[in-house]
């Protein structure tokens, strides 16, 4: 896969959304704001309305562990399946935008994963319809990690993907990361069920 100037048309409203929402955040960035302007000026616009986008909303904390090149693979990879895949070209923007660009799931520590995915999933997929896609991707899952109770902290996609490993709402990220990164909207959504009370 390789970056270039998307097809893809972003509406006025998803940009000035994006545009109005950074600015509102200058002063929270204001020691890193340099370094993400010089990133920005390097994108094509539609990456820069993204990448703006995702400045705006990102949890604060995570624009400053997290350098500029990760979020911009984030973008470049969704720009990329909304032009070449079509179950990704037909959804709704905001759709789009929330469940198949976004980088965070939940509170995993963010590895550049969805290229990597993408290509262990491509082949598999080829040919499929998005619903067999998914079941598809669903079983890729569960032979690459199994569940195991783990620590308090969540594991990163590519964690559970290397050790092959995780507790529940590890395996739901994996599985979500797993079919962003083909184009399929996804994200998590469950009820925690506790066996020592109602």
């Amino acid at each position: 896969m390789k970056a270039t100037e998307t097809a893809a048309v972003l509406s006025p409203a998803l940009q000035d959304y994006a545009e109005r929402k950074f600015r509102e955040r200058a002063e929270i960035y204001a020691p890193i704001l340099s370094e993400i302007e010089s990133g920005l000026s390097c994108c094509t616009q539609e990456e820069a309305v993204l990448m703006r986008f995702l400045y705006g909303t990102m949890p604060v904390r995570d624009a400053g562990e997290y350098g500029f090149e990760v979020f911009l693979s984030y973008v470049r990879h969704a720009l990329w399946l909304r032009d070449n895949v079509e179950w990704c070209r037909r959804l709704p923007e905001d759709i789009f935008v929330h469940y198949v660009l976004y980088y965070r799931i939940n509170t995993e520590d963010i590895s550049d994963c969805r290229p990597f995915f993408y290509e262990r999933l491509k082949d598999r997929i080829a040919g499929l319809s998005m619903e067999e896609a998914v079941r598809e991707i669903n079983y890729w899952c569960a032979e690459h990690a199994a569940y195991e109770s783990t620590d308090g902290r969540t594991a990163s996609p590519m964690t559970m993907y290397r050790c092959g490993k995780g507790r529940c709402g590890e395996e739901s990220a994996f599985a979500a990361a797993a079919c962003r990164s083909v184009g399929i909207a996804a994200r998590q959504v469950y009820a925690p069920r506790w066996a020592h009370c109602d």
